[in-house]
């Protein structure tokens, strides 16, 4: 026979159960996350675990925060301190070609400007090459032209170069130009870029250790969305690496070669005009006046072609409403007579 008290307490037991079950699957379900998959998360069957997707916004938070630092604007994301680059102390301005704090070379960036009298012209221009050959520098752009005379001054040359000459003998050179003729005027500048030299170059190889975990992480991706993702990533580094190779180029040949524009000017002689008599200045005042006449006529006759096309028009339509009129008065004269 069928013991029913001791099947009531299985029912009971089945019922608990059941209960447990359900109320495992509830909390599973309100804890699933609503939104769709993304780089952070796991997409079922993706390489990316919590630790790599973390790294990935940390990298991304730094480089939005550096990037708004460079252009001069203030970042909307606080950069992690794990990835927070360490820019070189900025060396002694007066110790141009020294070094900076850290033992790294100073990125100077020196100019200078040098005008010059000279009444040997072709010699000194000849001697501006030779000075540029022999300290190693170039010539970047050269000119030479002659300024027209006037009523006070005959016809001169002018020779304007700009010379690129080693950063270690550009004081030297400079001396040496000042010294090739009259000097009319002497300045030099220098600019101090070894924060921002430095500071890329601790940039650009952040930039590298990115772009490395990058392509580690893309060899391993299997997911379609993770790949589209940090490709879009990668070349975002890319065209900032370059950017930044770009820039070090440029500060490296400033700094390496200086900037000396030498302006030589030929000395101008004079115009003396002799002294002229009564009959000479009546002469000249005539010659004026009817050089003064002939070109207003000249003017007028100008003005009057450029006006042709508008006044033969105008003409037409004058003779024209004059025809008209004169017909209409015809026939009412007619008219009234009949």
């Amino acid at each position: 026979m069928i013991n029913f008290p001791k099947t009531k307490r299985w029912m009971a037991a089945g019922a608990i159960l059941l209960t447990a079950l359900a109320g495992c699957s509830s909390l599973k379900s309100s804890q699933s996350p609503s939104t769709a998959p993304s780089l952070s998360q796991n997409t079922g069957g993706g390489l990316f675990d919590a630790a790599e997707s973390g790294e990935i916004r940390e990298e991304m938070a730094y480089d939005a925060a550096a990037s708004a630092d460079y252009d001069g604007g203030a970042a909307s994301v606080e950069a992690p301190q794990y990835a927070e680059p360490v820019s070189a102390p900025m060396p002694d301005a007066a110790d141009w070609g020294g070094t900076s704090n850290a033992g790294q070379p100073a990125k100077i960036i020196q100019s200078g400007n040098v005008s010059l009298n000279t009444k040997k012209f072709d010699e000194t221009c000849e001697n501006i090459k030779s000075l540029t050959n022999d300290c190693g520098g170039y010539m970047e752009n050269a000119q030479l032209y002659t300024e027209p005379e006037d009523r006070y001054r005959q016809a001169y040359r002018v020779y304007n170069v700009t010379l690129r000459v080693p950063a270690d003998q550009f004081t030297a050179v400079k001396r040496q130009a000042e010294s090739l003729g009259e000097l009319i005027n002497s300045h030099e500048s220098a600019k101090n870029v070894s924060g921002e030299y430095y500071n890329l170059s601790d940039r650009l190889q952040t930039k590298t250790i990115q772009e490395e975990r990058l392509l580690s992480m893309i060899d391993r991706s299997e997911q379609v969305d993770d790949l589209l993702a940090l490709e879009q990533r990668l070349g975002q580094i890319r065209a900032d690496v370059e950017r930044f190779k770009t820039r070090m180029n440029q500060i490296d040949q400033l700094s390496s070669y200086a900037t000396l524009s030498i302006y030589l000017q030929e000395t101008p002689v004079a115009q003396i005009a002799p002294p002229k008599n009564l009959s000479g200045r009546i002469q000249e005042s005539f010659i004026q006046s009817v050089n003064r006449t002939a070109e207003s006529l000249e003017n007028m006759v100008v003005v009057l072609a450029g006006m042709a096309a508008p006044l033969c028009l105008i003409a037409v339509l004058a003779a024209s409403g004059y025809g008209i009129a004169v017909y209409l008065r015809k026939k009412k004269t007619r008219y009234e007579q009949s």
